[in-house]
């Protein structure tokens, strides 16, 4: 099960990696509004909604994207993407259907 605080540290730290090894400035990332996570699959996408989300945030919403679903959500608190600074959105989309799975094992 993914674990939002986890995977938002990661990340960032990932992408400023990537920012130092193409000499781009970290300003270009500094002020994150939002964090977007598509789901490996269906079941992955219910229960990353479910039980990371939702239990984490003031008020979601789920809109049908023809021919997916994407929740977004405002959280209860914010959370840091490594060092580059904070968000306190997130957006969780449905898979695309027939699109093999890209999930990253950790």
């Amino acid at each position: 099960m993914l674990n939002l605080e986890k995977e938002a540290g990661i990340y960032g730290c990932e992408l400023a990696i990537f920012a130092a090894r193409n000499k781009l400035p970290l300003e270009l990332f500094g002020v994150p509004d939002h964090m977007v996570i598509k789901a490996a699959d269906l079941d992955d996408f219910g229960d990353l909604v479910r039980d990371e989300i939702i239990p984490k945030s003031k008020n979601a919403s789920c809109v049908e994207t023809e021919p997916r679903f994407k929740v977004a959500a405002k959280l209860t608190g914010r959370i840091a993407l490594f060092d580059l600074g904070h968000f306190d959105w997130v957006e969780v989309d449905e898979p695309r259907i027939h699109q093999p799975s890209a999930s990253v094992e950790r």
